[in-house]
């Protein structure tokens, strides 16, 4: 593929709101391969010519290019084998152990039911209380502990007293 190397210079230049000159040429030939952006491949190949930057590229695709993982163990300096996979096998592992109880423990928080205000208690028929639900009955506050129709102070079962009434107190 040919690339216009003037035109694409012009856009720069425009686009940077400066005029690029040999020493912008001179510095971007020096930065590692891995940081070279389009813009600096632009410059090398308007002052360098194309194949100074399709030269460029490849550098820096090579850079970006993951090294070939050894099929077998790389010797250390104290003789022993150093295995890439075994190790990223052992990391994950111990990620997976310290990740998995915090990951039933949130589940765990997660299922129990969240407090919802309900006002004050009445026997209106057909009222279903759930787990959570916090009313007031008897100046006293109670929250429902599972499913119910029952009263609080009558059903034990369902309801756990939170706040007694002020007058008991007294």
């Amino acid at each position: 593929m040919t690339v216009d190397y003037p035109s694409r210079m012009a856009e720069l230049d425009h686009k940077m709101q400066h005029v690029h000159t040999m020493d912008d040429w001179r510095r971007v030939g020096e930065k590692p391969p891995e940081s070279l952006t389009d813009d600096d491949i632009t410059i090398i190949g308007f002052f360098g010519g194309a194949n100074s930057a399709d030269a460029a590229h490849t550098r820096r695709e090579k850079a970006f290019t993951a090294a070939p993982v050894a099929k077998t163990a790389t010797p250390s300096p104290r003789g022993m084998r150093l295995d890439p996979t075994a190790m990223a096998d052992m990391i994950v592992k111990a990620i997976r152990a310290a990740c998995d109880p915090l990951a039933a423990r949130i589940a765990t928080l997660e299922a129990r039911p969240a407090m919802r205000f309900c006002g004050t208690w009445t026997a209106t028929r057909g009222a279903t209380f759930e787990a959570g639900d916090v009313v007031v009955h008897r100046s006293a506050t109670w929250v429902c502990t599972a499913q119910t129709v029952g009263e609080p102070g009558r059903d034990f079962d369902h309801w756990q007293l939170i706040q007694k009434s002020p007058r008991e107190n007294r």
